[in-house]
């Protein structure tokens, strides 16, 4: 069996496996990091694609708590996604000149009511914020944390 164990605090929630299908489990997702095993338990990252590993390859039962889990989960990557594609199309003369990833954070900026924007530096953080809040009527208080030598 699946079970969801949320520890709370700063730790992210784990999915434990206790059951005959650990060895399975271990042979499959061992070397994933984060995949540990103690007493008789494997702790799994709490991720949906894993979720999905434990359930339909090695065939592990979840139980309510974990089903309910990966079901939020899916239904909030849906939603996002949704969010994403709602905006097909960027009006704006410099939206050509963007890569397909910032297209998507341009996308993600002018259908959010509040977000963070953080990314490696250097991938257009700047020029999707300018853009999403250009073609956005609903953004009108913006703080931007930037280095000095972006701000002009």
């Amino acid at each position: 069996m699946i079970t969801l164990y949320a520890l709370g605090g700063r730790y992210a929630p784990r999915l434990l496996v206790q059951n005959e299908k650990r060895i399975e489990t271990m042979a499959v997702l061992g070397n994933i990091p984060g995949v540990t095993q103690a007493d008789g338990i494997v702790s799994v990252p709490a991720e949906p694609r894993l979720y999905e590993i434990l359930t339909e390859k090695i065939g592990i039962t979840p139980d309510e708590s974990s089903a309910t889990w990966y079901q939020e989960q899916i239904k909030s990557e849906k939603d996002l996604t949704e969010i994403i594609s709602e905006y097909a199309q960027i009006k704006h003369p410099k939206a050509a000149l963007l890569r397909p990833y910032q297209e998507v954070g341009v996308r993600y900026i002018r259908a959010a009511s509040r977000c963070i924007l953080g990314d490696e530096m250097g991938l257009g953080k700047t020029v999707e914020t300018i853009l999403a809040t250009d073609i956005s009527l609903r953004h009108k208080n913006i703080l931007v944390v930037c280095p000095n030598s972006v701000k002009w």
